[in-house]
């Protein structure tokens, strides 16, 4: 995530919106990679629940069990995680998140439009 994140007071819409383009670009690198190189992101506990809940959300999208506009991604996302935070109560240890459902062309073009919404001011 260095480079991604270089300056504190953020706003959740620049957060998300940074977040989501690491993603985009980490996708759109990933060929340049051994196909035996494993892309491991060590991060906070923020980010790391933002991602367990994009690639929750995106297995859904996967499975064709929900859909989302531009502008919705935020808002189930934390849907999703106050759900979880019902049940599950923070860990400090080392928590591992697949990415592979994330990272299929329908939820990178999710993620665009969501950054397209984010940065429109809407």
């Amino acid at each position: 995530m260095v480079g991604f994140f270089s300056e504190y007071g953020e706003n959740n819409i620049e957060l998300m919106s940074r977040i989501y383009k690491a993603i985009i670009e980490l996708v759109d690198n990933k060929e340049r990679l051994n196909k035996s190189t494993k892309v491991v992101v060590v991060t906070h506990a923020q980010v790391y629940q933002i991602f367990k809940n994009l690639s929750s959300l995106a297995k859904k999208i996967n499975e064709n069990q929900i859909e989302v506009s531009p502008g919705e991604l935020s808002r189930l996302c934390f849907q999703m995680y106050l759900e979880r935070s019902k049940v599950q109560k923070a860990s400090w240890e080392t928590n591992f998140i697949d990415l592979e459902d994330l990272c299929t062309n329908q939820n990178i073009d999710i993620l665009r439009r969501e950054i397209s919404f984010l940065e429109s001011g809407k």
